[in-house]
């Protein structure tokens, strides 16, 4: 396996509490995409839902709630948003997964795809919500009409 090496570092002064914070790191030297036969497949490095249709699984198997939910404990009153950018190879196009908006009583799911010029950009957000909610609401559906 290739060794990835961190080839720059950027971050936010932590001293200014009106800094909005901020890590940005430039990978190089791991393994960025793999072969399906013409089709070249970029790693998304931002990973996928697969742990969270687990959760909604997991969820749907247990017995009915019969205590209120704090959607603080959930996620957190907090914001998230990663953005990760890959420079394609001349004459490359990308074909891009929908996007996806989801709400719920308990935080929001966004992530977006877009390809413009030689720059493959992937942005993800992820951000919590307040409230106490009644227990039959841990089994409420996205805004969006589907899990997210």
């Amino acid at each position: 396996m290739p060794r990835v090496v961190a080839a720059w570092l950027r971050t936010f002064d932590g001293r200014d509490l009106q800094a909005r914070p901020e890590v940005a790191v430039r990978i190089g030297g791991g393994r960025a995409a793999q072969l399906a036969g013409s089709t070249v497949i970029p790693q998304n490095p931002l990973g996928n839902m697969s742990r969270f249709i687990t959760a909604e699984r997991e969820l749907d198997a247990r017995p009915t709630r019969l205590f209120p939910i704090d959607a603080m404990k959930i996620f957190g009153y907090r914001e998230t948003r990663i953005e990760a950018r890959m420079t394609l190879p001349e004459g490359w196009t990308a074909q891009l997964h929908a996007s996806v908006d989801a709400a719920g009583p308990f935080g929001t799911y966004k992530v977006d795809y877009a390809h413009e010029g030689h720059e493959l950009r992937v942005t993800r957000l992820v951000s919590g919500n307040t409230g106490v909610h009644p227990p039959e609401q841990v089994r409420a559906r996205t805004a969006a009409g589907g899990s997210p």
